[in-house]
């Protein structure tokens, strides 16, 4: 069977599931849930549209905006802020 695809196709798709894959391992640094803090998410631990909800969580707030890298004060594993939600 002939393999008629690009290997310049290959490699252009290879870069965004890296991409996918290393932002998931950034953002979860090396825990087993959904989110380095745990579970669930809330607006009060991540700025993002909060008339949409996670799981059972109740509506939170829509900041219409992003906020400073910190604002939540909850660093993951490696230190980085802000990995869920909008910054």
């Amino acid at each position: 069977m002939p393999c008629d695809v690009n290997p310049r196709d290959v490699e252009a798709t290879a870069i965004p599931v890296n991409y996918i894959t290393e932002r998931l391992r950034r953002c979860r640094a090396g825990t087993t849930t959904p989110f380095h803090f745990g579970e669930t998410i809330t607006t009060d631990l991540a700025n993002y549209d909060g008339n949409r909800t996670y799981s059972s969580e109740p509506q939170g707030e829509y900041r219409a905006k992003t906020t400073l890298v910190g604002n939540f004060s909850l660093a993951n594993a490696f230190g980085l802020y802000d990995m869920h939600g909008n910054v």
